[in-house]
């Protein structure tokens, strides 16, 4: 895991303008500010509120769970896919996301972050990901006659084995108590 987010910042430091929001447990947060030093437009913390972050973000790179593909199509944004685990659902969700145009899936194991880099370039330059995002959700409205979008959402990206799956937690949008872990050059090393 530490070898894949050094390549992520890596990746990261290469594009501009840029402010990233990391959700990563609080022992390896201490790991990576130990081993480099963070830019202060990459902001760690243990956990965060997704569906703020989402209303907000150009980029979501994910570990393509069902959930957060759906937060993500119903907030518009283009995603990055690494499955963590390739026995359960995350890497069909990934092939999905990429087969759909809503986004681009990578190897987390294998990746380098040059290939990161540009990925995520290609998510952010590139209209065509937002626009297919946003042809997707306006379909499913259109042809979802009570409104449920989620439930829509879910048909269409495969199926779940507990019915109250299907929404879009209220909880993840309570505010988590969190500090956010700052990044200073006298805290590296």
């Amino acid at each position: 895991m530490l070898d894949f987010l050094n390549k992520l910042l890596d990746a990261i430091e290469g594009l501009e303008n840029v402010e990233a929001i990391f959700s990563v447990n609080k022992l390896v947060i201490e790991t990576l500010r130990y081993q480099r030093k963070i830019p202060a437009y990459i902001h760690m913390f243990s956990r965060v509120p997704q569906l703020k972050v989402l209303q907000h973000a150009d980029l979501f790179v994910t570990h393509g769970g069902l959930g957060s593909i759906k937060e993500s199509i119903y907030y518009g944004v283009p995603m990055l896919v690494y499955p963590l685990d390739l026995h359960y659902d995350q890497n069909g969700n990934g092939l999905k996301v990429e087969h759909h145009g809503l986004g681009l899936r990578g190897v987390f194991q294998f990746e380098r972050s040059v290939d990161m880099r540009r990925k995520m370039e290609e998510l952010l330059d590139k209209p065509g990901f937002k626009e297919n995002l946003v042809a997707l959700k306006n379909s499913i409205r259109r042809n979802t006659p009570d409104g449920d979008l989620e439930e829509q959402l879910q048909r269409l990206l495969g199926s779940l084995s507990k019915p109250n799956d299907l929404e879009i937690s209220n909880h993840a949008v309570e505010e988590y108590p969190h500090k956010p872990v700052p990044a200073t050059a006298d805290e590296v090393r």
